[in-house]
C-alpha cells in the first residue's frame, strides 16, 4: 500500500481566534473556507492543514513542519508573540524549535536534516 499524508485536521473550539493565530502569528495563508466554519491552509508538499470546530481538549496533536530558514522563522515567531515551548536548538532531526498554539496543539519547526 502506497500512502502519503493528505490532510491534518485540528479540532478547535474558537475558530476565529485560531484563524488569527495561524495567519498573524504563524504566517499561514487560508487557501479555502468551507461551510461549517472550516478553514483550510495550503502546505508545501501537497498536504493540507484544516481547522474544524470541536471541543477543547478532546484531541491533541504534535505536528512537525520543515522550514529551511528555521532560525529566521524562530525570530519572526518570537517577535510575534508565539508561545515557544522548546527553544531553538540542534536536535536529533536537525535545527528545531516548538510552539504551543492557544488551543494546545504543539508545532515543531525544523530544517529536516537528520
Amino acid at each position: 500500500m502506497n500512502t502519503h499524508l493528505n490532510v491534518v485536521v485540528l479540532h478547535i473550539p474558537e475558530i476565529q481566534r485560531a484563524r488569527r493565530y495561524f495567519t498573524d502569528i504563524l504566517g499561514f495563508e487560508v487557501a479555502q473556507e468551507h461551510p461549517g466554519n472550516i478553514l483550510e491552509f495550503a502546505a508545501a508538499g501537497g498536504a493540507e492543514l484544516a481547522l474544524m470546530p470541536g471541543e477543547a481538549g478532546r484531541f491533541s496533536a504534535d505536528l512537525w513542519l520543515i522550514v529551511p530558514e528555521v532560525d529566521s522563522y524562530h525570530t519572526r515567531l518570537a517577535s510575534a508573540g508565539a508561545d515557544i515551548v522548546e527553544p531553538l536548538q540542534d536536535g536529533p532531526f536537525g535545527r528545531m524549535f516548538s510552539v504551543l498554539t492557544p488551543d494546545g496543539h504543539r508545532f515543531t519547526f525544523h530544517r529536516g536534516e537528520a
